[in-house]
């Protein structure tokens, strides 16, 4: 069994290959791309033969998904507590590199993150892009308001409220001058955009999780507990599948 650690940057990913004494067989850098990752790993070992490790990171899911399409198995662990690196004190890539295949050669690293895949991957992108639409949503009212504020023209407390002011030709801003009333009409496009999106990826996350969320987490492997260790990445529980975490 050979060892294989990657560290992970945007352009290009360093990567370590150690045998089963823990000697380095050889290492370098590929860039990060499926291709590239798939054919790195079909020509370090035979499938079964090398097992990966990576940190979780952005880059988590394509490197998961080119790995392990290659027929490889890769383990996703937390930098922070992988406790060769966090107690290293010159951190670079290709340290890092070098400990993760350590830590897997030794059999000295904490419980991998589950990766999930499928419908259950698909939720969680909709729910976070939903969580940014209806972060915007809110950013502009708050923006509209305080135009409103410094207008003159402050609106009443209530959603209701704030959309009647927006409205255009409204009474309670007629004769307010032409930055205040076009400053509004871009509040009202970006706030009526951000609402209706944040509602339509509700609507497509609970079809999602409706059609085979559940299904999907059988197959992923019931009672997989989705953590990094610093943040609980399990669903919201009324988006939340019908399986129960170990």
């Amino acid at each position: 069994m050979r060892y294989l650690g990657m560290d992970v940057p945007a352009k290009s990913t360093v990567w370590c290959l150690l045998d089963a004494q823990g000697e380095v067989v050889s290492e370098g850098r590929t860039p990060t791309t499926a291709p590239a990752l798939a054919a790195l790993v079909r020509e370090l070992g035979p499938a079964g033969e090398v097992l990966a490790g990576q940190e979780v990171g952005t880059l988590t899911y394509l490197v998961y998904d080119a790995v392990t399409a290659a027929g490889t198995p890769l383990l996703s662990f937390n930098a922070q507590q992988l406790r060769m690196i966090a107690a290293s004190r010159k951190k670079t890539d290709r340290r890092a590199a070098y400990w993760i295949a350590k830590a897997l050669q030794a059999g000295m690293y904490p419980q991998p993150v589950y990766v999930p895949t499928g419908a259950i991957r698909e939720l969680r992108a909709l729910l976070s892009q939903r969580r940014v639409l209806h972060t915007d949503y809110n950013r502009w009212r708050y923006r509209a308001r305080a135009y409103l504020r410094a207008g003159g023209y402050p609106a009443a407390p209530g959603a209701t409220a704030l959309r009647a002011a927006l409205t255009p030709g409204n009474a309670a801003t007629c004769g307010a001058p032409a930055s205040l009333t076009n400053a509004l009409a871009l509040c009202q496009r970006q706030e009526g955009g951000a609402a209706g999106g944040a509602r339509a990826d509700g609507r497509r996350a609970a079809g999602a999780h409706a059609n085979g969320g559940a299904d999907q987490a059988a197959d992923d492997g019931a009672g997989h507990r989705a953590t990094d260790g610093r943040h609980d990445l399990r669903l919201p529980r009324r988006c939340a599948p019908s399986w129960k975490a170990r």
